[in-house]
């Protein structure tokens, strides 16, 4: 896997045939210093859940990236900024026992700024990078690794700015994981959908603050892994929007008052700490999924219950898939 890898999916690329940069061009090869504190001290969340939340996630997302299975990894903290998209790349979530794992997560500012962090098991190296850059530890990954970061010219003649955009900040990947589970996660800053890229020192302050969403590799709880009724796959038609907590079962049923196929819901789990309740529908009018199942997770807060995270599993119709419950999609 090179160095310079790239999620083409999630970063279309510029042709690498752009003329090289004028003798004048903006972008001297200098580094710059990195922050002078890049330390973050150790937070009191311990679980994953609670460390994607701190990254400024809402539950749903946090229960989602949580329970994807590679080693994940977020910022620390992200003060003063909001989490605009979240994208999940899991195999497993469709039953694929190979293929592409990876995620992405984007912040934007009131002040236009925008930055991601993305991760993938598979890419391709892509242009050069460009020539201005600052090298920075990551105190809060384990073995303390180093990561570079470069920053495009504002120059639009510019190689870099042609290859990458004006003033596009972008690292090399860090490697988290092992071979056999294995992300290179990244950052990246662009002029995208009407974004501006950030300075090359405040980006760097926020590639330094990342940190695994699990220590020492240990797999975290995932709520969608029932230990009763098994894996369910991640219902993302479920929001905190469409579900009004206020007693979990009723509003389970609440939530399928009118549908056309008749919904069983019941209780399946309730503790001091959590609810989980679960909704049938069976012989559905569909020419492969005979019957859904949804698995609505809650959990205690000061207000009450919080609606978490939603999973599905279905039994197909003969010849059309799985006959027993199962998060795989039916044929």
């Amino acid at each position: 896997m090179t160095a310079r890898l790239l999620l083409l999916a999630l970063l279309p690329l510029a042709a690498c045939s752009a003329p090289a940069d004028p003798p004048t061009a903006a972008e001297p090869p200098a580094s710059v210093s990195p922050p002078a504190s890049v330390t973050t001290p150790a937070s009191a969340a311990d679980t994953p859940e609670d460390r994607a939340r701190a990254a400024g996630l809402i539950a749903a997302q946090a229960a989602q990236i949580a329970s994807l299975r590679a080693p994940v990894a977020l910022p620390s903290r992200m003060d003063g900024w909001r989490v605009d998209r979240v994208q999940i790349d899991d195999p497993a979530m469709d039953g694929t026992p190979m293929g592409v794992v990876g995620y992405a997560v984007r912040w934007s500012r009131l002040d236009g700024a925008c930055v991601e962090i993305l991760a993938s098991n598979d890419g391709l190296g892509g242009p050069d990078f460009p020539t201005v850059s600052t090298r920075i530890r990551l105190m809060q990954m384990p073995g303390t690794p180093e990561a570079e970061l470069f920053k495009a010219a504002d120059d639009p003649e510019a190689t870099s700015a042609q290859n990458w955009g004006q003033g596009t900040v972008i690292s090399d990947y860090v490697a988290s994981g092992d071979e056999a589970d294995f992300l290179a996660i990244w950052l990246l800053s662009t002029g995208d959908d009407g974004c501006q890229p950030l300075e090359l020192e405040e980006a760097a302050g926020i590639l330094a603050r990342l940190r695994p969403l699990r220590d020492g590799g240990s797999l975290a709880r995932d709520p969608l892994d029932d230990p009763t009724l098994g894996r369910f796959a991640f219902d993302d038609g479920v929001t905190g929007d469409a579900v009004r907590v206020g007693n979990p079962e009723q509003t389970v049923r609440a939530y399928f008052e009118g549908a056309e196929t008749p919904t069983e819901v019941e209780t399946v789990r309730e503790t001091a700490d959590e609810v989980r309740v679960l909704a049938t529908q069976s012989s559905l009018a569909d020419d492969s999924v005979r019957d859904l199942r949804t698995l609505f997770v809650f959990e205690a807060s000061e207000d009450g219950w919080t609606f978490v995270v939603a999973g599905t599993q279905t039994r197909c119709w003969p010849e059309r898939g799985h006959q027993d419950w199962s998060a795989e999609r039916c044929l």
